[in-house]
C-alpha cells in the first residue's frame, strides 16, 4: 500500500511540473531555457525514484545490463507509474473484503397444536404458528495488522427497542500492545504457567497491604470502565503512600543506612 501511495503522488508530481510551463504565460528565452533545466532536473529525480520502486517490486533488476536500464529510462513516465500500480493490485491479491467476516444467528420460534374432540358434533382445532425471535448479526474487521474490530446486532422480540449494539470492541494482539507500552510483558502460551508463577515469586515479598490492593485491581478489571480502573489505582497509590507497613520499612532503611 505504501508503494501503491508513492506511486500514485509521483503521478500527481509529473502531470503538475509538466503544467507549469502552460500556466507560466509568455517567457522570455533565458526562462524558457531556466525552466527547461528544472523540468530536466525533476524529470531525473522522477525517474530515480521509480526505478527505485520498479526494482523494488522486480520489474527491473538492478544487475540488469546498461543498455536495458536505458530502455527504462526512455518509458513514458506515466507509463511507468500505471505499470507499478497494476503490479501492486495484482501482488497484493487481497480485497477489502478479504478483510471482513460475517456471522450470525436466526431463532424462529414455532408451535403446532391439534385438539380432537370427541364430541362428533365438534370440530376439531388445530393451530400452527411460527414466529422470528432472535437476529443476530456479527462483523469483524482486520483494521490493520495486529489489530481486529468487532462488533454484534442484535434485536430479540419483546425485549429490544429496534436493533441494539451488543458488544463491539477493538482487540490488539499481545505483540502490538507490546510494541505500543500498553502491557510490559508478553510470552507464548506455552511458557504462561512459568512466568505466571515467576512474576507471583517476584511479587510476594511485597506489602501484603499492596497485593492485596492489586488483586483488588485485577478482579476489578473486567467489570468497570477504564476511567473507574485509573482512578481506583490513584486512590490505591495514596494509601499505600500513609500505610504503617511503608513507613515501618522506610525507618528500618533509614537505621541501615546510619550503620
Amino acid at each position: 500500500m505504501k508503494g501503491k501511495t508513492l506511486a500514485t503522488c509521483l503521478l500527481s508530481m509529473l502531470v503538475f511540473v509538466f503544467s507549469l510551463p502552460a500556466a507560466a504565460g509568455a517567457m522570455t528565452e533565458a526562462e524558457i531555457l531556466d525552466q527547461l533545466k528544472t523540468l530536466r532536473a525533476e524529470q531525473n529525480r522522477l525517474n530515480e525514484a521509480i526505478g527505485k520502486l520498479e526494482r523494488a517490486l522486480g520489474q527491473t533488476d538492478g544487475s540488469a545490463s546498461g543498455k536495458s536500464q536505458e530502455q527504462a529510462g526512455k518509458a513514458g513516465l506515466a507509463d511507468r507509474v500505471l505499470n507499478l500500480e497494476k503490479k501492486l493490485e495484482k501482488d497484493s491479491g487481497e480485497k477489502w473484503t478479504d478483510r471482513i467476516t460475517l456471522s450470525g444467528v436466526l431463532e424462529v420460534e414455532a408451535g403446532w397444536e391439534k385438539v380432537d374432540y370427541n364430541d362428533p358434533d365438534q370440530d376439531d382445532e388445530t393451530a400452527r404458528d411460527m414466529t422470528l425471535a432472535t437476529v443476530e448479526l456479527g462483523v469483524e474487521a482486520r483494521i490493520a495488522d495486529h489489530v481486529t474490530g468487532s462488533f454484534v446486532l442484535l434485536w430479540q422480540e419483546g425485549e429490544t427497542d429496534g436493533v441494539d449494539l451488543d458488544e463491539g470492541y477493538i482487540l490488539i494482539d499481545g505483540e502490538e500492545a507490546f510494541r505500543i507500552g500498553l502491557v510490559n510483558q508478553v510470552v507464548d502460551d506455552d511458557k504462561l504457567m512459568e512466568a505466571t508463577l515467576a512474576l507471583a515469586e517476584k511479587i510476594l515479598p511485597n506489602s501484603a497491604f499492596s497485593i492485596r490492593l492489586i488483586k483488588k485491581g485485577v478482579d476489578m478489571a473486567p467489570e468497570v470502565s477504564l476511567e473507574a480502573l485509573m482512578d481506583y489505582e490513584v486512590e490505591a497509590c495514596l494509601a499505600t503512600v500513609f500505610a504503617p507497613e511503608r513507613a515501618g520499612a522506610l525507618d528500618d532503611f533509614q537505621s541501615r543506612k546510619k550503620k
